[in-house]
């Protein structure tokens, strides 16, 4: 069975954006984000790791700041380390981000917040290969 992993949030950051390079020169942005949600009149948080890489995590950290509202586009990733002290396998689950659309107004003492969000392409529907009808089928199969 093929498998599905996408996910989509949307919630406040709860730090300042983080910006680090790979050695290889690729942004790396990381940030928490807390998913606020309503059940039986009980209020619960989420709170979720987020990473965003190449240019989409640059324009995180110049855009956005703590608690700023943001909706992400992505999937579920998990991150492996073997720990020094104790030699055994560490886990941390994140999502990783592949679109990020900057909701609500200005942060103080930023630039103008820009839309980064990509919609995904447009396929048009006359691609599709409409099927033939015999229209002496049609009328024959009208059960009434």
């Amino acid at each position: 069975m093929p498998a599905f992993n996408k996910i989509t949030l949307m919630g406040n950051l709860t730090k300042v954006p983080e910006l680090r390079y790979t050695p290889q020169g690729t942004a790396v942005c990381e940030f928490g984000l807390a998913v606020n949600k309503k059940y039986d009149g009980k209020d619960e948080t989420l709170f979720i790791d987020v990473k965003v890489f190449g240019k989409t995590g640059e324009n995180c950290v110049r855009y956005l700041d703590k608690g700023s509202l943001a909706l992400i586009d992505g999937e579920l990733s998990q991150q492996r380390w073997e720990d020094k002290n104790s030699g055994q396998q560490r886990y941390k689950d994140y999502v990783k981000a592949f679109t990020v659309q900057f909701i609500g107004g200005k942060p103080e003492n930023k630039e103008p917040v820009r839309n980064d969000y990509q919609a995904p392409k447009y396929e048009p529907q006359d691609r599709l290969v409409q099927p033939e009808f015999n229209k002496q089928q049609e009328t024959d199969d009208i059960p009434f």
